[in-house]
Order: C-alpha cells, then structure tokens, then sequence
C-alpha cells in the first residue's frame, strides 16, 4: 500500500479526535511507516548533500519551509 493511502487513512481515523490524541497517534503511524522502510528486503540507501536554508522571520531564525531536498529526506524518498 502507497504511503499516500494510509497517510489518507488514518488522517480519516484521526478526524474529530483531541490534539493530544492525534500527536499520539501520529507519532505510532510514524514508526510504522519508519520501521516498514527500514524493514523492506530490498532497501536502498541514498546518500545527498544538500543546504539547510534558513530565514529570518519577525526576528527568529527559521528552517525554510519549501526545501526539496529536505522533504524528500524527512519522508524517507517516499512519493506523495
């Protein structure tokens, strides 16, 4: 099953539920999904460089918000 469909699924079991509750939840759906990357017979490793941007905003110091490289890191090279 695509990350996309249970990202959609639970999003649905998550609907109506407290704030405590969906960061519970979201934290379990996330070392699911994590474990099942790492566990995958045919796992494959990419290794990138790439810039960390930061911007200033009203004073603080701030990740860029649309960073590519970045994104594609944090969601394990997952297609969304």
């Amino acid at each position: 099953m695509k990350i996309q469909n249970k990202v959609l699924k639970e999003a649905q079991q998550l609907a109506g539920k407290s704030n405590d509750e969906v960061d519970k939840q979201s934290i379990k759906f996330l070392k699911e999904v994590i474990n099942e990357k790492l566990n995958y017979n045919n796992l494959k490793c990419l290794e990138e460089t790439f810039d960390m941007v930061y911007v200033k905003q009203n004073g603080n110091w701030e990740l860029e918000r649309d960073n590519p490289q970045f994104n594609r890191v944090m969601l394990f090279n997952y297609q969304m």
